[in-house]
């Protein structure tokens, strides 16, 4: 076999034993993971209380919406360290601060969403129904109107619209 020539240690010099050569290429391998190792690991976050190293607001927004809202809170809250403007880790911020009583707070997240993404239509429906909560009908209205103008078959726009129209008097319902 001819030598195979090396400096993975301190002085070059030529191998020639196929053990050797084959545990040279395994420390080079190795060294060469554990970089790839590493260069994930700073891509990636960790953060207290929060199992998965990779963050991801789709996976904060489920977690949401099966009732886990500590664990969705600390992804939220993770996610918005490296990524100030997370439209969805800050809807589903809003969305708990909303579940929480902290109206103004959601009121603030579900608004600063609106100004990230105003296009997508289902931000101003749960802005609506936080603005409905709180008694203030007109601009819950305004919302939903706005979601429409995005969505035209957005269903629960249509449903919450409809619903308090009809409570305000301005559609009137009969039946046969």
């Amino acid at each position: 076999m001819t030598g195979v020539q090396t400096c993975a240690l301190p002085i070059c010099f030529p191998v020639t034993n196929p053990a050797v050569v084959i545990a040279l290429l395994a420390v080079t391998f190795t060294r060469q993971l554990e970089e790839v190792y590493r260069q994930v690991y700073k891509a990636t976050l960790w953060t207290p209380g929060v199992e998965s190293k990779v963050l991801d607001s789709a996976e904060a927004k489920r977690l949401y919406e099966s009732g886990k809202f500590s664990e969705a809170e600390n992804i939220c809250h993770a996610i918005l360290q490296q990524q100030p403007n997370d439209s969805l880790a800050l809807h589903v911020l809003g969305l708990i601060a909303s579940h929480a009583n902290k109206d103004s707070v959601a009121e603030e997240l579900l608004r600063k969403v609106i100004v990230i993404q105003p296009q997508e239509p289902y931000i101003y429906t749960n802005l609506g129904v936080l603005l409905q909560k709180q008694g203030r009908l007109i601009e819950a209205i305004d919302c939903w109107q706005q979601d429409l103008s995005h969505d035209p078959k957005d269903t629960v726009a249509l449903h919450n619209l409809g619903k308090e129209l009809c409570s305000q008097g301005q559609i009137i319902v009969t039946g046969k």
